[in-house]
């Protein structure tokens, strides 16, 4: 995914007032591979993606992109204090679900998205209530 796809994306989920009074902050971060998450927090990450060139690409450099985005939302259940629960990883699942399918504003260079998939696990070695949501949408981008 283009970086700064990727980069608006965080920034609207982390410039979002609600998502922040969630969560104590702007706590939305690029996921990466072996560090733990810290919780409460959202972590993305590109899961996959798909390009195809659009007719004239020999003139145009235009290309389709279609990516599947992963959200994570994790909450700890020994803090206690909102949000601690599977029903507040539930709440803050759904603040974005209305940030990211929300058609009349969408994020800049993007389109057509949509949730694929959620599930929600309870980690009870070190109670860490995680969601994870993937989300597909389309972008454009030309090549140089």
């Amino acid at each position: 995914m283009r970086h700064e796809v990727f980069q608006a994306i965080v920034a609207r989920l982390a410039s979002d007032s609600a998502l922040a009074t969630s969560l104590g902050g702007a706590h939305v971060y690029r996921r990466q591979a072996g560090r733990p998450a810290q919780a409460p927090s959202i972590t993305l990450a590109e899961n996959t993606e798909s390009s195809t060139t659009r007719a004239g690409y020999r003139a145009s450099k235009v290309r389709d992109s279609t990516s599947v985005l992963q959200v994570d939302v994790w909450v700890s259940e020994s803090e206690g204090t909102f949000p601690c629960t599977g029903e507040d990883a539930d709440l803050i699942a759904e603040r974005i679900d209305e940030i990211l399918l929300d058609a009349t504003a969408p994020i800049s260079g993007t389109r057509g998205w949509v949730k694929t998939t959620a599930s929600q696990q309870f980690e009870n070695d070190t109670c860490i209530w995680h969601n994870a949501l993937r989300y597909a949408f389309r972008y454009s981008l030309t090549d140089t």
